[in-house]
């Protein structure tokens, strides 16, 4: 199931959001779907010129999203919501440290910001989402987003379904978890 890629990330065609009851009438199809749409935006070349999605550019954006008092912790998933901007803050420089010191994975087009409520379904494909500048980084951005949008939607049980999709018999459980806590202070 290949889907053509933009430059410009982003779709104005109708189609029903992934997270509706509509979609998850059938959720295994619906992990398949949105599964296949992310190969197909990792796989797809790299644009000349993105927007970098790296530890270091995402950590930079967020040390300034936390001193101007833009990150609201009662928007943090669940599991996190005990944590000040300033914790969360502090986790995510201690889980970029140690990313580190561990090998880089291969940057690809990612998204970013994926999300079940934005991203539109229509006859088993994906045909719309948010628009989004393009971006190369590290994969597990968009794995994190995922994983997190599918536990708020399905519960946790979801999770398993979704990597195994991905084929991530083993994910990096620090590249992983720095991605779920950045991507909640974006």
């Amino acid at each position: 199931m290949t889907s053509p890629v933009p430059d410009r990330l982003g779709s104005p065609r109708s189609g029903v959001p992934a997270s509706s009851a509509a979609a998850l009438v059938r959720p295994q199809a619906v992990v398949e779907t949105v599964v296949a749409f992310v190969r197909d935006l990792h796989a797809s070349p790299l644009p000349e010129a993105g927007e970098p999605f790296d530890v270091e550019s995402i950590v930079d954006e967020i040390e300034g999203r936390v001193a101007r008092g833009e990150v609201d912790p009662a928007a943090f998933d669940e599991a996190y919501r005990s944590l000040s901007a300033e914790q969360m803050l502090a986790s995510v420089r201690s889980y970029g440290d140690l990313l580190a010191a561990r090998p880089a994975v291969a940057p690809v087009r990612v998204h970013g910001s994926l999300d079940l409520d934005t991203l539109l379904i229509d006859d088993g494909r994906i045909v719309g989402w948010r628009p989004v500048a393009v971006r190369v980084g590290d994969p597990y951005a968009d794995y994190a987003c995922l994983a997190r949008s599918f536990v708020a939607t399905l519960g946790p049980g979801a999770i398993l379904a979704v990597f195994e999709q991905l084929e991530l018999s083993d994910p990096d459980p620090i590249r992983l978890e720095f991605w779920v806590c950045a991507t909640q202070m974006r």
